[in-house]
This record gives structure tokens, sequence and C-alpha cells, in this order.
């Protein structure tokens, strides 16, 4: 892990102290899905996704709360397990 610890730019100290303020308050989360309509390679999607995370910067981001200000770092590496769920043999709804 990089060990330079970042200031948080304004967006997100104000996203950071609305999170404190109100912890409960799903109000940053954003909701979504996939739909893939015929076959895919679950170990290439994986595969396909741990590189994107590794290109972008903003998905391997680290908060830090310090004595005074949040500051933040940057993992080198992402490495994530996708669960896989085949549903094919079952009825359409």
């Amino acid at each position: 892990m990089n060990t330079h610890h970042y200031p948080l730019s304004s967006p997100q100290e104000d996203i950071w102290f609305d999170q404190i303020l109100h912890p409960k308050v799903p109000l940053y989360n954003i909701g979504g899905y996939l739909r893939i309509d015929g076959p895919i390679d679950p170990a290439l999607f994986e595969k396909a996704l741990n590189q994107v995370i590794q290109e972008n910067d903003a998905l391997r981001i680290i908060l830090h709360q310090g004595e005074s200000l949040p500051t933040q770092t940057f993992a080198e590496e992402v490495q994530i397990k996708l669960d896989y769920h085949d549903f094919s043999d079952q009825d359409k709804a």
C-alpha cells in the first residue's frame, strides 16, 4: 500500500462529514444491476473487473480518520472475488 497520505478534496470532505453526521442515511449509495443476456465466462469477467479497479485510482481509495481531518491513501492492488450464481436452469418469472 502507498503509505503517503493525501488530503481529501473539498467534495470528499463534504461527503465524509455528512456521513459522520448522518451515518444511517444512505444518501450517497448508488444501486444498480447488470443484466447479461447470453453466456459469460465468470473467470474472464472477474479478471476484467479487477483490471478496471487496478487502472482507476478512485476505486482503490482507503480513507483514514486522523486526529484532525481525514486523509486518503491508495491501495497498490485490490483483487476482488466475485460470487457467481447460475440461474439458467430456473423457470423465467
